[in-house]
């Protein structure tokens, strides 16, 4: 028996008629887009054009809009990689209603134009996501994490690795004219003019990077594609030119981004105030506890909480040294010695007493207290593996916040606080790993900080839309949308 198959014909021609409505489910992100920006006001753009006169008509700011949203929603950030989808996609076709779409530079543009209101599409997904009801308010988990500057490192210098590039720019210039004035052959008298002109040219990109670095610090390094980028570790210990790109993420069933923020500062020391503040700034709300890991909790950070009656978990950056530190240059660790709040002293491992002595100011505090007991040291059986070989008694010097410190691993060891402070190794850190695996963002496009805080921004954005979305979808989510934006 022979196999028989229906006809195919590939050099046939054939019409495709495409009804948007009907082939587009009910709830479509697409159509959940153009609903929130037919919705929305957008006056605010319209400050930006000059052409109520003259000149030609701008793409419309709703079509724009809903364009650059489904494609962050998407996971597609790319002007080129975009305009691609415009004469096959039916999302966007539905979302171009008809009309023709932009081309990449007219996106490109459009983002430009408009930094300063775009960054506030991160703050319409907040306010949208809280008026339905998807943020709890309990806890808030904040992170970080350093993301690539669209610049190289190698042009990432202070003045004197300016001053060394130029000194080795001068000398690959003396050599290049010393070959040219000996070639022999037309082609060899070519290729060196053309290393000439391109050490020439390098000279004079330098020569501008100089005039750059005149406004700065002789050991500051900055970087000439993009001034505003700094040199970040990452946490493998690579150093990177790029920005602390930072969220707080709400602990909730739906974990919303609830505030969005790019630093030029290397670490997280000092951010925890101002990303807290951010959220409780976008959301209208105070939440109850603020969950942040060791590079956030210090003891300014701590202080500064408790003075604003902000409640804050997390471990600082001693917890694991002091809780998993072997004895090092012979020595018992400070952990190993307890303080008794009661009697302001503390009781080493041989059970004795070191009393409080008097007070100094140290390197990293303003105000240390000092214990010490010279006699139960001087005859102490132990005194070896505390004081060490050069030492002849042992001092403890305490901060004078140090009890907030005490006071929060109190509560980290309790299970109440550790269970609550797990919560956010499943919060904040998926949030990351989603933007940076799944949506393939590793590095900023933009240029400059206010341009790469709106580029997170809207990466922000895109991912809580693409919550809100799926919170709406299969429930009557044109009347949720009419409540929330009542």
């Amino acid at each position: 028996a022979m196999a028989r198959y229906k006809n195919y014909n590939d050099g046939q021609h054939y019409f495709d008629i495409i009804d948007l409505e009907n082939d587009l489910p009910a709830d479509n992100r697409a159509r959940i887009i153009r609903e929130i920006i037919s919705t929305i006001d957008v006056s605010s753009f319209d400050k930006n054009y000059n052409n109520d006169e003259g000149g030609a008509k701008a793409k419309h700011i709703r079509m724009m809009l809903g364009i650059l949203l489904l494609a962050f929603v998407r996971h597609t950030t790319g002007s080129r990689s975009i305009v691609k989808y415009f004469g096959t996609d039916l999302e966007f076709k539905y979302i171009l209603a008809g009309n023709k779409g932009p081309d990449d530079s007219t996106i490109r543009s459009f983002r430009r134009r408009h930094v300063k209101e775009l960054s506030e599409i991160f703050s319409l997904s907040v306010h949208l996501g809280s008026s339905l009801g998807m943020n709890d308010f309990g806890s808030l988990a904040v992170d970080g994490t350093k993301v690539k500057a669209y610049a190289s490192l190698y042009e990432t210098k202070n003045k004197e690795g300016l001053d060394k590039s130029l000194k080795l720019l001068s000398k690959r210039m003396e050599k290049t004219l010393v070959r040219l004035n000996s070639s022999e052959t037309q082609e060899e008298e070519d290729e060196f003019n053309k290393r000439r002109e391109n050490i020439e040219k390098r000279r004079a990109v330098l020569a501008d990077f100089q005039k750059l670095l005149e406004k700065e610090d002789d050991t500051k390094k900055v970087n000439r594609v993009d001034p505003d980028a700094r040199l970040m570790k990452q946490a493998d210990g690579k150093s990177i030119i790029g920005y602390n790109s930072q969220a707080a993420v709400d602990c909730g069933a739906h974990g919303l981004i609830v505030a969005a923020e790019v630093s030029q500062d290397a670490t997280d020391d000092n951010l925890l105030k101002d990303i807290a503040d951010k959220a409780e700034e976008e959301t209208g709300k105070k939440y109850d506890t603020i969950l942040a890991d060791s590079g956030y909790v210090n003891y300014e950070s701590m202080a500064t909480a408790a003075n604003e009656r902000r409640d804050m978990l997390g471990p600082d950056k001693l917890l694991k040294k002091d809780q998993y530190e072997k004895k090092r240059s012979g020595k018992y660790a400070k952990a190993q010695f307890s303080y008794d709040n009661e009697n302001d002293s503390y009781h080493c491992p041989a059970g004795k007493t070191l009393d409080f002595k008097n007070m100094i100011k140290g390197q990293s505090s303003d105000l240390l207290f000092v214990y010490e007991n010279k006699a139960a040291c001087a005859r102490c059986p132990q005194a070896s593996l505390c004081v060490g070989e050069n030492g002849t008694y042992r001092r403890i010097y305490r901060d004078y916040r140090e009890m907030l410190k005490e006071m929060m691993r109190e509560r980290l060891t309790s299970n109440k606080g550790y269970l609550q402070y797990a919560t956010r190794s499943f919060v904040v850190e998926p949030t990351f790993g989603n933007i940076k695996q799944n949506r393939g963002f590793r590095q900023f496009y933009y240029r400059g900080l206010l341009k790469v805080q709106t580029e997170w921004k809207l990466t922000c954005a895109g991912v809580n839309f693409a919550k809100i979305i799926n919170f709406l979808q299969g429930k009557n989510w044109k009347i949720l949308l009419q409540e929330a934006f009542m």
